[in-house]
């Protein structure tokens, strides 16, 4: 992901608030300072991010940790992980290639060395026949749960114990995939690549744990570290599942608006982009 400032914003007079939501990425050149000018504020939903702004100097900037709203999850106790371990994948991919950027293929031959692992893929109807043709070929049928439909997410997330979202780089997916928030607002842990800025968060609070690579050794060591620590992921789920509620970061945003529009001599609205 980039910062890019499109040119056509220099036509607008009023003030600008432009949201980062997929994540600055590895970029660490900063845009032209010509450009930044046109930008009032700069708001950034995770600290990589931040630090980032803070080092290229010349940019105001908020930090707005995302929300969703909570009315399509609700908290349930966990279910036991004596038995079996059933693992949420959000965030489908798109392309074909996908299906290594974003691990489907990663999280397909781990479950082959972990039989106590059984994953529930939320679909979005591209490439079903191929990660049919995946889970077939390593005789995954009775493991691997596929819904390639519209769903109640609180119902699935209610039987499963955990959620993940896996990305070689953090362009592939939003800052906060909202599956993972969903998943914490639910009381189930998360498991996370490195490369998304939401690890940070989840390390900090230990409601779930970072996959450092995208590759089998680390994912599978990752999901037997989660379930040794399972309950206390629950705990701190339970403590930070308010983090992302839609409450805060709307009156977050009205009060940027506000001291926006304050500020500003251009009377009128402020432009979100």
């Amino acid at each position: 992901s980039q910062l890019t400032v499109f040119p056509f914003l220099r036509l607008i007079k009023k003030p600008i608030v432009y949201s980062v939501i997929a994540g600055l990425g590895s970029q660490r050149r900063a845009p032209a300072a010509q450009a930044l000018l046109h930008l009032n504020t700069v708001v950034v939903s995770n600290e990589r991010d931040r630090q980032t702004l803070e080092c290229w100097g010349g940019a105001r900037y908020r930090f707005i940790r995302s929300g969703i709203s909570e009315t399509r999850v609700r908290s349930t106790p966990a279910p036991s992980v004596q038995s079996e371990f059933l693992l949420l994948v959000g965030s489908a991919p798109w392309t074909r290639g996908q299906f290594v950027s974003k691990g489907i293929r990663t999280l397909l031959d781990v479950a082959v060395t972990l039989p106590k692992l059984k994953l529930v893929f939320l679909w979005r109807g591209h490439h079903l026949a191929l990660l049919q043709k995946l889970v077939k070929s390593r005789g995954l049928e009775s493991r691997v749960e596929i819904i390639n439909e519209l769903t109640d997410v609180g119902k699935v997330m209610a039987r499963v114990h955990a959620c993940v979202v896996l990305a070689k780089t953090s362009k592939l997916v939003k800052a906060y995939p909202h599956s993972l928030i969903e998943s914490i607002q639910a009381r189930r842990p998360v498991l996370v690549s490195y490369a998304i800025p939401m690890s940070e968060f989840v390390n900090e609070v230990g409601c779930g744990v970072v996959v450092k690579r995208v590759d089998v050794e680390s994912l599978k060591q990752s999901l037997l570290a989660l379930q040794e620590c399972y309950h206390q992921c629950v705990g701190a789920c339970e403590s930070c599942g308010d983090d992302f509620s839609l409450e805060r970061v709307v009156t977050m945003y009205a009060a940027l608006y506000e001291e926006v529009c304050h500020e500003t001599e251009t009377s009128g609205g402020v432009v979100d982009a």
